[in-house]
């Protein structure tokens, strides 16, 4: 539901940010009217402060009603364009704990079939995992459980208990090594 939210609050932004880029261009174009056809680009503050001064100029009262009803629209489309784009910034930084916390509640046992470095994403350490007849590709694991990937061998047994933030690595020759997704990367709160 929230990611459906988040495609109309986009939708929102793009439609707010067109009226608005619109709205500015048609001030700009009543100006050069004014100024017989004055085509200079000034600036979106200084062509809308130009906009204001015509508003204040004009006479006739349909035409000056008309001017104001644009300038509402304009400012309003750029007031809502700053809100939904500052609600943005604020999903990115409260969604990485969300990611932790959604890494808390998984849970999985595997056995390493592949592994390797995958060039197209960056580079990154990635493990194939097959577990419950599916096979896996997952960076996250090494990219999250630094060491992970270095340890890991093919035929190891990954194991990742719902709640616990370490992830066991049950070796071929009966070796466990433990590996903990440090919660300080995601959360601001560093209390585990």
């Amino acid at each position: 539901m929230e990611s459906l939210f988040g495609v109309f609050k986009f939708l929102f932004l793009l439609i707010t940010a067109g009226v608005g880029i619109f709205t500015f261009l048609y001030i700009q174009q009543i100006i050069a009217e004014e100024k017989n056809n004055y085509t200079d680009f000034k600036g979106f503050i200084i062509t809308n402060l130009d906009f204001f001064d015509s508003i204040n100029k004009e006479i006739d009262p349909k035409r000056k009603r008309f001017f104001k009803r644009i300038a509402s629209i304009q400012i309003i489309a750029i007031v809502c364009s700053i809100g939904i784009a500052l609600t943005f910034l604020y999903d990115i930084r409260s969604n990485p704990c969300q990611t932790y916390q959604e890494y808390l509640l998984s849970e999985f046992q595997g056995e390493i079939v592949g592994k390797y470095m995958d060039k197209p994403n960056h580079n990154l350490g990635t493990l194939t995992i097959e577990f419950e007849g599916k096979t896996k590709n997952d960076n996250v694991l090494s990219l999250n459980n630094i060491g992970l990937y270095d340890a890991a061998q093919i035929g190891d047994l990954l194991i990742k208990l719902s709640g616990d933030s370490i992830v066991y690595l049950n070796h071929s020759d009966k070796r466990i090594d433990q590996f903990k997704i440090n919660k300080s990367h995601y959360c601001l709160d560093k209390d585990d």
